[in-house]
């Protein structure tokens, strides 16, 4: 398997689908670390993969948890990473050959907050950066999980969910192919609205 070709993923995926829940959160959590992620096309193996679940070779549960699981947890590791190199961070590669990078990484937070991580998370370039530099301006623990597990959970749904749902509406008829589609829309809203929601009651009890 050539881990830097989603084909190549995919099918060792397919070949293996009972361990899909271990095989998604490895590549899930490895795509989320700084100086690792940008060479592991996590978002196109999603794809596949919603496809082989929408079709009926891989169990939804599994998958689904597996990519959830390494997501959030892959954000997680990235950013106390982040705060655990501190004043170092600039140094670590990608930052200390691209050292525009961390600046914007910078302003983005500043100028998103909490936010930053939810909209990060849906940018090739700022997704293995954002959490790790959040870490090291030392965000707030609670506002960076409510929105990392928001972030995670979104970014899956999108690229695995509308995989699925692609395959899986080709043998629906056109109101079932909406439900489903209105049903996955519906669970990403709400937890977008959630983390934001929770962001805002923790600044008012702050403030």
């Amino acid at each position: 398997m050539n881990p830097l070709d989603p084909a190549s993923i995919a099918a060792f995926i397919t070949d293996n689908a009972g361990y899909i829940a271990v095989i998604l959160f490895l590549l899930l959590f490895a795509e989320a670390i700084v100086g690792i992620g940008y060479f592991l096309p996590a978002a196109t193996v999603l794809l596949s993969v919603g496809a082989l679940v929408g079709s009926g070779v891989a169990g939804p549960v599994p998958a689904f948890a597996g990519a959830f699981a390494g997501a959030i947890l892959g954000g997680e590791a990235n950013y106390r990473l982040g705060k655990h190199l501190s004043e170092r961070l600039p140094d670590t590669w990608p930052f200390s050959r691209y050292p525009t990078l961390l600046t914007r990484s910078q302003v983005f937070i500043e100028r998103h907050g909490g936010k930053s991580i939810l909209l990060g998370r849906f940018s090739k370039p700022l997704r293995p950066t954002i959490p790790a530099v959040a870490g090291m301006l030392e965000m707030p623990v609670a506002r960076f999980r409510a929105f990392n597990a928001a972030a995670g959970i979104l970014w899956v749904l999108m690229w695995m969910g509308g995989g699925a749902v692609m395959t899986a509406t080709s043998g629906f008829n056109a109101e079932q192919a909406v439900t489903i589609s209105g049903a996955l829309l519906l669970v990403s809203l709400v937890v977008a609205i959630g983390a934001i929601s929770m962001d805002r009651w923790r600044r008012g009890r702050v403030d």
